[in-house]
């Protein structure tokens, strides 16, 4: 109960933040109760989001102010302090229930006990100041800083691993020339345009993985020799020609 009652709460939130981002509401007006947990959303709570195009800067800095939330275990924790404090007589009794046949009986009573007790362990909170729509748009400027240094990083991390993929291929193409020729001939023989294309792609980067080495020589040399079996080929020379590969 206590964890739907957070997803309700975080949607109705959402809903909110949908309108700040839409211009309907002013400056001075106060947000609804912040829910905890609203840093990490669910997938049907994030998709949402993404329906109703919520301002990403915008959700981050409302949500700065999330506390995080675990209904699971605070739940647990509140049986285990109730259970604690039960008598040896209420277990019997409940336990005579069971055994008797009568287990709806015995979960409706421990259920409304267990209720009861804590309605009676909550004390009054103080409700956690509401923020203005002025106060939250102060710290999107720093939300957006953030996303777009994130993003930054990320872009980074995926060239690089982009980089050091493509080095590899080319080291593994360097150590393969001959099978590499082979099969490029072997992709020629099809005589389609498609054939032509992969073919090409293979050259390409067979020419730049042996350059990285200084092995320019090497490259011309099984050029020469594919030409020999293929030069006849207009639309393969032409393609070889194009991309700059084939000397007239």
């Amino acid at each position: 109960m206590a964890d739907w009652s957070r997803r309700t709460s975080n949607i109705f939130y959402l809903g909110w933040l949908a309108r700040v981002g839409d211009g309907e509401l002013a400056d001075a007006d106060l947000e609804p109760p912040l829910p905890p947990g609203l840093q990490s959303l669910t997938p049907a709570q994030q998709a949402l989001v993404e329906f109703l195009e919520i301002d990403p800067d915008w959700l981050a800095t409302a949500a700065s102010a999330s506390p995080a939330a675990d209904a699971t275990t605070e739940a647990n924790d509140a049986l285990d302090a109730w259970l604690a404090e039960q008598t040896p007589e209420t277990m019997r009794a409940s336990l005579r229930l069971l055994l008797s046949g009568r287990s709806q009986e015995a979960e409706r009573s421990l259920r409304q006990r267990f209720l009861a007790w804590q309605r009676g362990q909550r004390a009054p909170t103080a409700s956690p100041s509401r923020r203005s729509v002025a106060a939250i748009d102060a710290g999107r400027e720093a939300a957006a800083a953030r996303r777009l240094n994130h993003e930054a990083t990320q872009r980074a991390a995926a060239e690089s691993q982009r980089q050091t993929e493509r080095a590899n291929r080319l080291k593994r193409l360097a150590e393969n020339t001959e099978a590499i020729w082979i099969s490029i001939d072997k992709t020629l023989q099809r005589g389609s345009g498609a054939a032509y294309g992969q073919a090409l792609l293979l050259v390409s980067e067979l020419a730049e993985a042996l350059a990285a080495e200084g092995r320019e020589a090497d490259f011309r040399q099984g050029l020469v020799k594919c030409l020999s079996a293929h030069g006849k080929r207009a639309a393969w020379v032409s393609r070889l020609t194009k991309a700059g590969l084939l000397r007239q």
